[in-house]
């Protein structure tokens, strides 16, 4: 109860003072306190003592993460020391303490706290804790320092001038004293009006342009001013009163840009667009073709008056024919869109007269790049420029197109344009003046064709085709050219112009056409069809796989080359209608040879189009496979053998294992082996003999196939024993089937005039529940079996049955370890593992044991699964990775591996809680290894993928376990950030699968492995081999030996 103060003799409005100025505070005061401020209490050791719910949210952590760890993981990597001294005297001397500190959160972010620290002392003086409290203030901090920044941005690219409100000059900053010209001592404590001129500075409008800013009224604009000397300065400036707390204003700031160059670029622009109307006609249009206005120039070329083509279409200017197409649509659909017209146009002026005229018509787009109106320039040109300008026009085309030169009748070159010049990497200079004959090889400027071609060209005859020609660096160039003789008034030849075009690019893809075709007809069968199926042509490949000479298949039908049944075939007759459609296909085909052999082919039959797409041909490009065929055959045949069961027909004990690792390989596999053992069998095999017992094991082997799904499969791996295999089953599921299967069994089996009966016993083992190892699964479906045949038999029986999974047991359990983790009752040993080439200390694997108050020791194997279960495993991952970073800080140079469940990655931040291990314990991240290894639990394997990533970057190093990676292991491995992934037995059956190198190798390390005391190792009797695949897929050995204290760890540094 709260104690109440002696009121008696206390005036009533003395006592009411007293109250309301009572230093005790209640509970209320506190809980407003908590919502607002974070507190800690703190021994002076510096050790967190307690912490509100404001405090974890403010630095991220959990409960946990702080019972007895110190203040230190709070301070950044280089905290302030006139702040850290002021706050170990609050510690150290009781001194209280106030300041802005930063400090540093759980995943490392840093921030910026309000802190007070409140020493609590005893009447001695000593301090019993301190208390803190806090307050983010990390964003009033960025926020000035926003303000601060934007301020500064706008002094270093504005001019910028502060005025009092008469307009005096306060200050000026660099930029603005630059353009004007001044110092800043010429200008502060002067008036504005030394800018402008001197009857503005005397006009009324002046005066009211001040008054209205020492009224608090904005303005901007463009405002001439005058620099030294009196040079003209244009501003785009903006007038800011500034106002006080009560909000009147105080001063004025004013912002600008010079924008002097603009504005003589402005006046440069409207002096040339003056001097354009002066020489050119000019109209406007809107972007729908409608005349905004016209020039004199353009009124006088069309005829018409301004008033009478303003609000007009375009297509008053224009043939109606021509007005209503779909070119001059597109025309206007061009303009409006922002694409540039320009060319020679047909127009109609007044009276129908026709008009043409040199424009362009030129799109004018608004500050958002969008075209609002379009600005036609026009020279109008006589008949006969029209006439001159459409020949050079002509000769231009031909110019931007080929490749044109000129000689003279002897060969010598007079002229060469840009294309050809380009296309033979010469220069003008380097050809003018020399002959043709640079272009072609000695062996051709030698012989007498070309001779008789330049005659022929000089006598006035056009020459033409295809040619070879040489290029500066000695290249071969292949030109599609004319050589066209230029006659004079007279028509006499005067000169020879050369129009060309590169085919060489056409020219080497038909020659690699042609030896792809070699090559192809070289190595492979090559038949040709028409399109009724009558052979045309074979290569030699095709005849000697089929036996024949090529005129005993030419002009004979491709169905020779069938059976006779299969030529009169509908299936046939489809076959050569896809064909005549143009339908490309291709498959592997059974042919008869000549000698009416069997010969098989993987073959494409391509049908040939021709210009028009139709197809006129079929190409056959075949391999004879019939030797492959032979051997799969022979193959499969051999895999039944061995895979088989000889008497049943049923997969046998390796055809089981191999069912099984082919299911149980994913991580979510799920699969019930049931193994069942006839009852009853022996005596009927005894009395009538094996040949009775073999009919009754058929019999049965038959009813269990005909009995499971088309997923599940049965198999005979012993004498009378079989073993179903069928996945994705619940226990529901399991025992149904297993019901149905004793049913079918127990129906009587007949045998000549004997009725012979057998019962079924089974039992069951379920992946991944029981295991997900297969040698496990049969081990434990058998300890089932023999369960249920020495009880009832005719039953089955699960293996988990046999298992005690109390859940009353495991929430209490759990709640132990909950407690035991805060108790600190876990404890570290260290197993140390050596390189097998040459053993050498590589790392030692952290273990983790509980060292129960009642249960004593238990070790990990006892209790990781629960955690995992119940989610205790990060808290305790958390506690297990600290300890053994800070007991790695005591061996130098000794790499700590420390196992991780994949539960971590999905329930806690696995990459901020090494980051923050790393950096409390001071460890190097290359010093810490991380051992994701196999869990029972639900993964996520793109979440696991995403924080290795992060791991990764961090520098740690990273072991995966080679279950997870799945067919990764030796390819796509770039797909996983880890550095080693361990070879566990799925892993292992992927490599022998895929044939790699290792396999050779790891049977030899376990058959050295296999004698003892091999290594000299220390506690070698115990010693484990581990296997590992590096980034690159190649083997890595080690040897691990019997786990140890952390105090007998130094003693291996002698190995390293």
């Amino acid at each position: 109860m709260t104690a109440h103060k002696d009121v008696g003799h206390v005036p009533p409005g003395q006592l009411m003072l007293q109250q309301i100025t009572d230093s005790d505070a209640t509970s209320n005061d506190y809980a407003v306190l908590d919502q607002y401020l974070a507190r800690a209490a703190f021994s002076p050791s510096g050790t967190i003592l307690r912490t509100n719910p404001l405090f974890l949210a403010m630095f991220d952590y959990r409960a946990w993460d702080l019972a007895d760890r110190h203040r230190s993981i709070f301070l950044p990597s280089a905290p302030d020391r006139e702040t850290e001294e002021g706050i170990r005297l609050a510690f150290e001397k009781g001194i209280p303490f106030q300041a802005d500190v930063t400090r540093v959160k759980r995943n490392g972010d840093e921030f910026v706290a309000e802190a007070m620290y409140h020493p609590i002392c005893d009447a001695a003086g000593s301090v019993g804790e301190v208390i803190v409290l806090m307050r983010d203030i990390t964003s009033q901090k960025r926020r000035a320092a926003d303000i601060g920044g934007q301020i500064a941005a706008i002094n270093t690219s504005q001019l910028v001038i502060q005025f009092s409100l008469d307009g005096t000059i306060l200050d000026a900053n660099p930029m603005f004293l630059s353009a004007t010209g001044y110092d800043l001592s010429e200008v502060v404590g002067r008036h504005h009006s030394m800018f402008v001129e001197r009857d503005e500075a005397s006009s009324s409008e002046y005066k009211g342009f001040w008054q209205r800013l020492a009224a608090g009224q904005h303005s901007s604009g463009e405002f001439r001013r005058l620099g030294r000397g009196g040079s003209p300065v244009w501003l785009r400036a903006t007038y800011n009163p500034i106002f006080d707390v009560n909000g009147h204003p105080f001063k004025v700031v004013k912002y600008a840009i010079d924008v002097t160059p603009e504005k003589l670029q402005q006046a440069d622009y409207e002096g040339q667009i003056d001097a354009i109307h002066k020489s050119q006609c000019v109209v406007t249009f809107d972007l729908d073709g409608t005349i905004i206005d016209a020039n004199e120039n353009f009124l006088q070329a069309v005829g018409y008056r301004r008033e009478e083509i303003e609000g007009r279409h375009h297509r008053m200017l224009v043939d109606p024919s021509y007005a209503h197409g779909l070119d001059y649509e597109i025309f206007w659909s061009d303009l409006a869109a922002g694409r540039h017209r320009s060319g020679e146009f047909k127009r109609v002026g007044q009276g129908g007269r026709e008009i043409w005229l040199q424009a362009t018509y030129n799109p004018v787009f608004d500050q958002d790049g969008k075209p609002f109106k379009v600005v036609k320039y026009a020279t109008a040109i006589t008949r006969e420029k029209l006439r001159q300008a459409d020949h050079q026009g002509q000769i231009a085309a031909i110019h931007k197109s080929q490749s044109v030169v000129s000689f003279s009748l002897d060969g010598t070159i007079l002229d060469a344009n840009d294309n050809f010049l380009s296309l033979t990497g010469y220069r003008l200079s380097d050809v003018r003046g020399r002959h043709h004959q640079m272009f072609v090889s000695d062996e051709e400027r030698e012989g007498a064709a070309y001779l008789e071609f330049w005659r022929r060209l000089a006598s006035g005859q056009h020459q033409s085709g295809e040619f070879k020609r040489i290029c500066r660096d000695g290249k071969e160039l292949w030109l599609q050219a004319s050589y066209n003789p230029i006659f004079d008034m007279n028509g006499r030849p005067f000169k020879v112009v050369k129009n060309a075009v590169d085919v060489t690019a056409e020219k080497l893809r038909q020659g690699d056409h042609e030896g792809q075709i070699a090559a192809i007809s070289r190595s492979q069968c090559v038949v040709s069809f028409d399109m009724d199926g009558v052979i045309l042509d074979a290569n030699d490949n095709f005849l000697h796989a089929m036996g024949y000479r090529l005129e005993e298949l030419v002009g004979q039908h491709h169905r020779v080359l069938v059976e006779p049944s299969h030529s009169e075939s509908d299936q046939y007759q489809h076959f050569w209608d896809q064909l005549k459609k143009g339908i490309f296909l291709s498959s592997k085909f059974r042919r008869c040879g000549k000698d009416g052999r069997e010969v098989w082919i993987q073959a494409s039959y391509n049908p040939i189009l021709d210009l028009n797409g139709q197809p006129f041909k079929v190409v056959k490009i075949a391999t004879d496979i019939t030797a492959d065929v032979a051997l799969a055959a022979d193959l499969s045949k051999a895999r039944r053998e061995v895979l088989c069961d000889p008497l049943t027909g049923l997969p046998n004990r390796m055809g089981l294992t191999d069912f099984i690792a082919r299911t149980v390989q994913s991580l979510d596999a799920k699969l019930s082996l049931l193994y069942l053992d006839l009852d009853h069998f022996k005596p009927i095999n005894d009395t009538f003999g094996h040949h009775i017992g073999d009919h009754v094991l058929r019999e049965v082997a038959a009813r269990l196939q005909l009995a499971l799904d088309v997923d599940q499969i049965v198999a005979r791996v012993g004498g009378d024993e079989f073993v179903v295999a069928a996945p994705d089953l619940s226990r529901e599921d399991a025992a149904t089937l297993a019901a149905k299967l004793i049913k079918t069994v127990k129906d009587p089996i007949r045998h000549d005039k004997n009725s012979l009966t057998v019962g079924l016993s089974i039992g069951i083992a379920q992946a991944p529940h029981d295991s997900k190892n297969e040698e496990e699964l049969l081990r434990f479906a058998d300890v089932a079996l023999y369960r249920s045949k020495g009880g009832q038999r005719g039953t089955y029986s699960f293996f988990s049955d046999a298992v005690d999974h109390s859940e009353e047991a495991d929430r209490h359990l759990a709640h132990e370890m909950q407690f035991g983790i805060k108790a600190d009752q876990f404890a570290l040993f260290f197993r140390p593992r050596f390189r097998a080439e040459d053993s050498v200390l590589d790392a030692v694997e952290a273990e983790v044991e509980w060292n129960h108050p009642d249960r004593g020791r238990i070790i990990a194997n006892r209790f990781v699964g629960l955690a995992e279960q119940s989610g205790l495993i990060v808290p305790l991952g958390d506690w297990i990775l600290r300890a053994s970073c800070k007991a790695a800080l005591e061996w130098p140079l000794i790499t700590i591996s420390v196992a991780v469940s994949p539960i971590q990655f999905l329930s806690g931040d696995l990459p901020g809680a090494v980051r923050l291990a790393l950096r409390e314990t001071g460890l190097p991240a290359g010093r810490l290894e991380l051992r994701v290894e196999q869990s029972a639990g639900p993964m996520n394997i793109e979440q696991i993928r995403h924080e290795l990533e992060d791991l990764k970057k961090i520098g740690v190093r990273i072991v995966v376990g080679g279950q997870l990676v799945g067919e990764d292991a030796t390819s796509g491995r770039q797909a996983w950030p880890v550095d080693f992934i361990t070879i566990d037995a799925p892993t292992r059956r992927v490599l022998e699968r895929q044939g790699h190198a290792s396999v050779k190798e790891i049977a030899k390390l376990e058959a050295v492995m296999n004698v003892p005391r091999q290594s000299g190792l220390p506690g070698d009797s115990n010693k484990r081999l581990i296997l590992w695949l590096d980034n690159e897929a190649n083997l890595q050995a080690f040897l691990s030996v019997e786990a140890r204290s952390a105090a007998d760890v130094p003693a291996l540094l002698a190995r390293r």
